[in-house]
């Protein structure tokens, strides 16, 4: 063939030469010049191509070196076109057996419309120079041409040079690109290729569900030895450490022209991580207390500030790449914080210190910032599960499932069933969802129908508590419902300050404000709980990821890092899951674990007694089981000789026989017939080996040595009690409360925090130069990016595509639709695939999606392709259900079935066959961005494949509620009142007018999400404004602490870059009638810190220009009552520290009495004692004169030193005899240590005689006199610490006498 001749000719005349260089070449001892080599050198800048076969082959002249490149070009030219009409001549063949099939017409015409494409396509980066047979062209071009057997079309050319000229002039851009085009495959890997030049490092950032993705689309270009370049991974958290290697690794990669690939939290932790070591090295002190010491760890530091320093710097010099740019921009999720500086516990965590007629006993005043959204969360469970049920009691169903203590109440019990009758009336009328769990769907339906019910339902609580003001009932209810306009004062009792004020005003923000919110998210999509496979694979992460919800990037894909930063927020997504889910099989342990503990702390009573003990019975019993030594009212059956049985009933083996260790099970006897009893030498019980009840046996086995039973093993018991307790509500309370506590992690406060958001990403900061791109791109960008350069034509070809009824069709899915009932829709309705935009589909995974599809139907496809959670394309096969990868399946398009998830419905490529249809959910949140990325997975869709978007009750109602509140805007805007009609009309409106004029159900779905997207994008303006405005200072604070100076510059730097965390304080104070003050603009708040703000000219202009674009509060009042942007923010903890070994186990045995009179011998055990937050608190020297009454003083009253109460309450207060001038500092034992956890107490290093005036000082007035016993010990005192060896009586002081005194 010609083009294997132009191969052979121009490879043998690059190796020409003497017959000894030929034989030279052929032992390997000169190189060989291959197609390869020459190919690369043709993409070589001059005069280096020339240079490197010069080097190789001295014999070659110039002009034989030109020959040979041009004839290398001419051959790739020649088997491009080969393959293009390879390409066609296989289509002409499908086309000629189409037609001999008889096919449809629409399948005909496709055919022929590829073929004819294919067969004009042209070479679109080749031109001819004028009058001349010259033809100039990029070599790289050709080259990738040749590589991928494709034709470059022209809007990829274009597209390539746009950017390419943007990149000569050093400026940042955005364009865009239709999905489809090749902006992965193609603009990607060529922008790559040119850029990597061995200067600059070029890395491509895209989504992490794409990451996977991606790089295998980078590997498999550069796999060629053409054009071989290595794909690296850069992951960076922030609990990863800058070394030596990290850098090198980049530095390989930036001079072998290797290509990076990272999500942007990785870019974004690499400059927060800079930022925190130097927080943490300017928290150390000044420069002369850290710079110059031989500290280990503050040289550690140093060292990865420099290396993170130094990555920064060639970044700086590098191209970043950014795929899906609306998503990484996207400036309500590109937010990623870190919390800095000691942690706090938030108000009403801790049980109140206050007098008795605050919030009356101690024990009901503990974590009440867990206990009343739980109280409020438990009417609305149950409340659902009425909604949905049929022919049950319903009070006797609120009575027994009821878990927070008011079922004994008649109307409470009322007001359970009213809110479900509300729920029933809500979901019939389409205004909520009970499926898969109550979702909200109307804000207005909420506020009219359930907040009514639920104000009720939260005045039970707050008078319980004795925070209902000195109101009365009634009137507590008119206030929760309407705090601004219930027209009560608040005046008589005057409990209006302290906890019982902060308790009323965080009823307020439940009610309207967090409980909305939550109810309008969906679990395992917006919120949920890391599985026990996840909790594995991060054993180092924070405790609150571990014990809390976490956010979801999309259906079951919790976010790697991220965790809500409100902490109310936390606490009720939290107890949303485990109400939802369950407790996990580390929850009950952890539970049964703290348990134990508390059992062993309140010691002095016997175990049946314990409020531990006798919490775990209530439980168990509550879930339907029995305690065994213990009746079914849970009474202590003690000695007794009968048991009453329920073998309905789950017997649980009592607290203290709980084995939560790996023991290796033995065998006991056993006096009570069949019930099966544990012991085993676990680390928790010691001693006689016989275990009835609450009672240790010593004797007994002697008389019933005949009957021995096996021990049950920690596995079967611990899964007997989880498969009791893992759905009660009662465990998940209790549960709940336990790891809300102070000092485990999960809820404390920063005072700062490090943030990064967008501006970030795509500034100065990171890279030198950024290019993004994207399919549904907008203006809403930093202003490093400037406007988005749109593709002409782009926007309207996605529109009129969208718009089509050829192309798009809707179908209703019927009011009792499940997850399962639209896969088996899907699976018999001859579609190839499934596009879950709306992320409908919960409940199973992405595996069991495909194997439900499979087994439901799909008669015609062998296989089912889904994605992993780390986005890897596989195929589960319909043979032998075996999963392999996509790439190895051996299955064409059109004999496999493809199963989007929602977090890969973006950017996410699976070839389609030609005429291919999809079948596309919708949520109540879904955008035109969203509508069209999920629409055009379908990348030939509009020329032979079609999209059905299945629409639920609820989602028809949105759309027809917006196309009613069109046609009300339209006649009102013929009268002249345009604004008459808000964006709240389009979404949300119930009672809007209905219309008259009928549309297709095609264009009114796509209306309502553009006004769903209109509804993001505001305020999406929002916060894009306030992050446009902070970079103007950010970006020369962190260009200031990159350089590492350490001086007071950039102390001042840091300061600008440390921000405060939303406060979640609760004020104390509560003045009736509630006055909402309105809050100022962002337009005025910005406009004010830059008048206390020092800005140079510059800063000033740019500040006003950013001012400029700022919406008006009185331009968009929807933004100010939605408080999305405060409770949807995300921050990254620390990792969890190892906690350092301690060197010496403390155990104890105690005696105790019981009430019978029988010995009980009980082991302390190995405690596990806390370690976290034991820095030391600095106080000034001055603080001592101030006087122990100062707030100054780092000391407070030995009287109030409290122990560590346990779980159920408790007297933790020792000392409280102890006189008031006893001060303890607060760097030995803190005061709020006091019900964390198990501590041990520190060694008394000094103690400090404290005078704060001396003026004041006065001898010691002691009430009595010393006996004369107690004068002649005081004087042997006296003389052992003096140093002397007789007493004044002329007596010695011997080994005996001392044991004497020391016994005393």
């Amino acid at each position: 063939m010609p083009n294997t001749g132009h191969i052979l000719q121009v490879v043998h005349a690059a190796n020409a030469g003497p017959a000894g260089d030929w034989l030279r070449r052929r032992c390997g001892v000169l190189a060989h010049l291959s197609f390869s080599s020459l190919v690369a050198a043709l993409m070589a800048q001059e005069p280096e191509c020339s240079d490197a076969i010069w080097i190789t082959n001295e014999h070659l002249n110039e002009e034989a070196i030109g020959s040979i490149l041009e004839t290398v070009a001419v051959a790739m030219a020649l088997l491009v076109r080969v393959g293009q009409a390879t390409r066609s001549a296989e289509k002409l063949l499908e086309l000629q057996t189409a037609m001999a099939a008889k096919e449809s017409n629409v399948a005909i015409a496709l055919k022929a419309s590829s073929l004819g494409e294919e067969l004009m396509a042209q070479r679109h980066h080749a031109r001819c120079v004028e009058s001349s047979s010259t033809i100039r062209f990029d070599p790289r071009l050709l080259t990738f041409e040749f590589l991928f057997d494709i034709v470059l079309r022209q809007a990829q050319v274009e597209l390539l040079g746009t950017f390419l000229k943007s990149a000569k002039n050093g400026k940042a851009m955005c364009h865009q690109m239709i999905m489809g085009d090749g902006k992965t495959t193609v603009i990607a890997p060529l922008l790559a290729l040119v850029l990597a030049d061995g200067q600059s490092l070029v890395c491509a950032c895209m989504p992490s569900a794409l990451l996977e993705m991606s790089r295998a689309v980078l590997a498999r270009c550069f796999s060629s030895p053409v054009a071989p370049k290595a794909v690296m991974t850069f992951k960076f958290g922030r609990s990863s450490h800058a070394d030596q290697a990290l850098y090198d690794k980049l530095e390989a990669a930036r001079c072998s022209r290797a290509v990076a690939v990272a999500d942007p939290t990785s870019l974004k932790s690499l400059l927060l991580g800079l930022l925190q070591l130097l927080s943490q090295m300017e928290r150390s002190g000044s420069r002369s207390s850290w710079w110059h010491k031989d500290d280990d760890r503050k040289d550690q530091s140093l060292s990865e500030a420099k290396i993170c320093s130094a990555v920064l710097r060639m970044f700086h010099r590098g191209v970043l790449l950014l795929d899906e740019v609306d998503l990484l921009l996207y400036p309500l999720k590109s937010e990623l914080n870190w919390p800095m500086g000691a942690k706090r516990a938030i108000d009403l965590i801790e049980p109140s210190s206050e007098g008795s007629h605050e919030l009356l006993r101690l024990e009901r005043t503990a974590c009440l910032r867990g206990k009343l959204p739980f109280h409020l969360l438990d009417a609305i469970a149950l409340a659902t599960a009425l909604a949905e049920g049929e022919g049950l009691d319903p009070v006797e169903q609120v009575k027994e499932q009821m878990a927070v203590p008011f079922a004994d109440r008649q109307d409470a019990v009322r007001c359970v069933l009213h809110l479900a009758e509300k729920l029933r009336s809500g979901h019939e009328a389409r205004q909520v969802r009970l499926m898969p769990h109550l979702v909200l769907q109307s804000q207005s339906f909420y506020e009219v129908s359930i907040l009514p019910q639920l104000a009720h339902w939260m005045a039970f609580f707050l008078e319980a508590h004795g925070s209902s003001l000195g109101l009365s009932f009634s009137e507590l209810r008119q206030v929760l419902q309407r705090p601004n306009g219930a027209g009560i004062a608040l005046r008589k009792s005057g409990k209006s300050a302290g906890a019982v004020g902060q308790l009323f005003n965080l009823a307020l923000r439940w009610l309207h404000s967090l409980l909305p919110f939550l109810l309008k998210k969906v679990h395992r999509v917006s919120y949920g709980l890391l599985s026990n496979e996840q909790l594995a694979a991060d054993k180092t992460g924070p405790p609150s990821r571990a014990l809390l919800a976490v956010p979801f990037v999309g259906k079951d894909q919790p976010s790697e890092h991220a965790e809500f930063s409100h902490p109310d927020v936390a606490i009720g997504f939290s107890i949303m899951a485990y109400r939802l889910q369950g407790l996990r099989s580390s929850d009950l342990l952890l539970l049964i674990t703290a348990l134990q503990t508390e059992m062993r702390i309140q010691s002095g009573v016997p175990f049946h007694r314990r409020m531990a003990n006798r919490a775990f019975v209530k439980i168990v019993i509550k879930a339907g089981g029995r305690v065994r030594g213990f009746s079914l009212e849970g009474h202590w059956l003690g000695d007794s000789s009968k048991i009453l049985l329920d073998h309905e009933r789950k017997n649980v083996l009592p607290l203290e026989a709980l084995d939560t260790k790996d023991v290796e099970p033995g065998t006991v006897v056993g006096p009570w017939g069949d019930d099966r009893i544990l012991f085993g030498n676990d680390h928790s019980l010691h001693g006689p080996a016989y275990v009835l009840g609450a009672v240790y046996w010593t004797k007994f086995a002697a008389q019933k040595a005949g009957r021995v039973f096996p021990l049950i093993s920690s596995q079967e018991q611990m899964t007997q009690l989880w498969e009791l307790l893992k759905s009660d509500p009662s465990a998940v309370e209790h549960f709940l409360l336990t790891v809300l506590q102070p000092g485990v992690g999960t809820v404390d406060m920063s005072d700062h925090q490090l943030s990064a958001t967008g501006q970030d990403l795509a500034g100065e900061q990171l890279f030198g130069l950024c290019l993004g791109f994207s399919g549904t791109p907008n203006d809403l960008l930093p202003r490093r990016l400037g406007n988005c350069q749109y593709a002409e034509g782009v926007d309207g070809r996605i529109l009129s595509t969208l718009c089509s009824s050829a192309v798009v069709d809707v179908q209703d899915t019927g009011a009792d639709w499940t997850p399962n009932t639209l896969l088996d829709l899907t699976a018999g309705s001859g579609y190839n695939a499934f596009i879950d935009v709306g992320a409908l589909i919960t409940g199973m995974s992405n595996r069991e999606s495909a194997e439900y599809l499979l087994r439901a139907g799909l008669k015609n496809f062998k296989g089912v392709v889904f994605l992993n959670p780390d986005g890897e394309r596989l195929v589960l096969l319909r043979d032998g259900w075996q999963v392999v990868d996509l790439a190895q399946c051996g299955l064409s398009p059109n004999e496999r079935f493809s199963f989007y998830d929602h977090v890969h419905t973006t950017g996410m490529d699976i070839k389609q066959p030609p005429g291919a249809r999809a079948m596309l959910t919708m949520n109540k949140d879904t955008s035109l961005r969203d509508f069209a990325q999920g629409a055009f997975r379908m990348r030939q869709l509009g020329k032979g494949q079609t999209v059905t978007i299945l629409a639920t009750p609820e989602v028809s109602q949105l759309v027809e509620q917006c196309q009613n509140a069109c046609h009300v805007a339209q006649r009102a805007s013929s009268r002249g009142r345009s604004n008459s009609v808000t964006l709240d009309h389009f979404l949300e409106d119930p009672s809007s007018p209905k219309s008259s004029q009928k549309t297709t159900r095609v264009v009114s779905t796509l209306l309502w999400t553009t006004a769903n997207g209109i509804r993001q994008e505001c305020r999406k303006q929002s916060l894009l404004c306030q992050h446009n405005f902070q970079d103007i200072w950010r970006r020369k604070a962190r260009a200031k602490l990159e350089a590492l100076t350490f001086d007071p510059q950039q102390q001042a730097a840091l300061a600008d870059l440390l921000s405060h965390p939303q406060s979640a304080a609760l004020a104390e104070a509560v003045d009736l009638p509630l006055r909402r003050e309105k809050n100022s603009g962002l337009h005025e708040r910005l406009q004010l810190e830059l008048k206390n703000r020092k800005a140079t000219p510059q800063e000033q202009a740019e500040a006003q220009e950013v001012l400029s674009e700022c919406l008006r509060e009185k331009d968009l009042e929807l933004l100010e009552e939605a408080p999305e942007e405060a409770l949807e923010g995300e921050q990254v903890q620390e990792q969890q520290q190892e906690a350092e070994q301690e060197q010496e186990q403390e155990q104890e045995q105690e005696q105790e009495q019981e009430e019978e009179q029988e010995v009980i011998r009980e082991d302390v055990g190995h405690e596990k004692f806390a370690k976290i937050d034991k820095t030391q608190n600095p106080w000034k020297l001055a603080s001592l004169g101030q006087g122990p009454a100062s707030s100054a003083a780092p000391f407070y009253p030995l009287l109030d030193f409290a122990a560590h109460p346990g779980l159920m309450g408790g007297e933790p207060h020792l000392l409280k005899e102890m006189p008031s001038y006893l001060m303890m500092s607060e760097n030995h034992y803190r005061k709020a240590w006091r019900i964390q956890s198990t501590r041990r107490l520190r060694n008394v290093i000094c103690i400090l005689e404290w005078v704060p005036d001396e003026q004041q000082l006065s001898p010691l007035e002691v009430p009595y006199e010393l006996s004369q016993d107690q004068l002649d010990w005081l004087r042997l005192i006296f003389a052992v610490y003096s140093g002397a060896s007789v007493v004044e009586d002329g007596s010695r002081i011997t080994g005996e006498v001392l044991q004497k005194f020391y016994g005393s």
